[in-house]
């Protein structure tokens, strides 16, 4: 396998004494060797290439295509790829980003509302009078942020890399994690994509309803509160237009974790990654909920948050083997990574190797699933991930760390059948 798999990372910055030719020369017993890596490459190459995830069982040497999620070149993916070029360039030059025909006509029949659907089509092309644009025309006035007041204001930062946003996105039951996107075009291409109006519509949905807290914060002064997003979120069905409707007719019921059928574990996973430094969660409970095991991993070096997911997933699957658990169902609130797993990808990418070892894995138990689980059945996963610097390289048996009980005991009453 040649260097240029590692993509951006450029070949002139190889130290020529070493004559490194190839990617297997910086493995040594199936790791990369961080000295060589260190002093062949700069800081910030070394950092991405130790980001890369190894597999466990080797690849053999491959030609990889880089405009493809699979590796694998395709006509239409060769097509696509020059559209895109005279798509940005045309962009460049425009207004805003543009999106396939397919994925407009997708983004205005959801059943959102028209308001929902418009303010969602204004942020993908960059038409809402953002404070940094603001600026940029002449007006004076402050271009920070109102909820942070730390960043400039543009669409990108205010949907999805405001912290007060972002806590809005978390506590939603959409499993999205806008960290996983470097703008909102990017953002709304992933949920077009995705074969559920309903979701769209929830999306669509949220957006708005962030706009208009910015905008009684800009103009009334009030301050964003999370719990009032979501509720104004979940009142704002296609059949309301301005008329309000009781909570308690129109709020979904929560996703709670539900408990696994006799004799089944199930062992919820997650990772959270943040500069492309990871902390992976996992947790095993019982039929009853008692708490089977647990285990919390930091740091991990990943280069994107799907990857960091595959890893966990990898990880957990280990550990579950470890345990000695032969019947078990693995929940994920990463929709992406689920999707990924269905379709069983043959191709050429990080994640596919590291997917394809997981599969080597479930051949370990009697009995496999894998399911997918909105993220408020994932708290107490997504806790040991989040906060996994706290206790690096923990295993637990038959408990967890004190700080999660309260998680734990949730998921549990709320799964008793008394309560279902």
């Amino acid at each position: 396998m040649g260097l240029v798999q590692l993509g951006l990372i450029h070949l002139q910055e190889t130290v020529e004494d070493l004559r490194l030719e190839k990617v297997a020369d910086l493995i040594d017993n199936g790791r990369w060797n961080v000295e060589l890596i260190q002093e062949a490459f700069s800081p910030l190459t070394a950092h991405k290439i130790l980001a890369i995830p190894l597999a466990n069982q080797g690849n053999v040497d491959s030609i990889y295509w880089f405009d493809s999620t699979n590796g694998i070149y395709v006509c239409k993916s060769g097509y696509n790829f020059i559209r895109s070029l005279v798509a940005r360039e045309e962009a460049s030059t425009s207004s805003g980003p543009l999106l396939q025909a397919k994925l407009w006509r997708r983004l205005w029949a959801s059943p959102a509302l028209p308001r929902c659907k418009e303010v969602a089509w204004r942020a993908v092309r960059n038409f809402l009078p953002m404070r940094g644009e603001l600026v940029k025309r002449g007006m004076q006035l402050d271009p920070c942020c109102p909820f942070c007041e730390t960043e400039v204001e543009t669409c990108g930062h205010l949907f999805l890399k405001c912290p007060a946003v972002e806590r809005v996105w978390f506590a939603s039951d959409l499993a999205i994690r806008t960290e996983s996107f470097s703008s909102v075009h990017a953002l709304m291409v992933a949920v077009l994509e995705e074969d559920d109006v309903d979701f769209i519509a929830a999306v669509q949905q949220l957006m708005y309803v962030t706009w208009e807290a910015r905008n009684s914060m800009v103009f009334n002064g009030r301050k964003l509160d999370v719990g009032d997003v979501l509720r104004r979120s979940s009142m704002l069905k296609p059949w309301d237009d301005g008329i309000h409707i009781p909570q308690s007719l129109t709020a979904s019921r929560p996703a709670n974790w539900k408990r696994p059928e006799e004799g089944i574990v199930k062992i919820n996973f997650d990772a959270s990654v943040k500069n492309e430094i990871g902390g992976l969660g996992m947790v095993a409970r019982g039929t009853h909920g008692a708490i089977l095991g647990a285990a919390a991993l930091y740091p991990v070096s990943v280069i994107s948050p799907l990857l960091g997911e595959a890893c966990g997933f990898r990880w957990a699957l280990k550990l579950a083997t470890e345990f000695g658990f032969r019947s078990v169902c693995f929940e994920t609130d990463y929709l992406q990574l689920f999707e990924w797993w269905k379709k069983g990808s043959i191709g050429l990418s990080y994640l596919d190797t590291i997917v394809r070892e997981c599969r080597l894995f479930t051949s370990a138990f009697s009995y496999f699933q894998f399911t997918f689980v909105r993220r408020s059945g994932n708290l107490v996963a997504d806790f040991l991930a989040r906060n996994a610097s706290n206790f690096p390289n923990s295993v637990w048996v038959e408990e967890v760390p004190h700080d999660v009980d309260h998680l734990v005991i949730n998921d549990a009453l709320a799964s008793s059948p008394a309560l279902i």
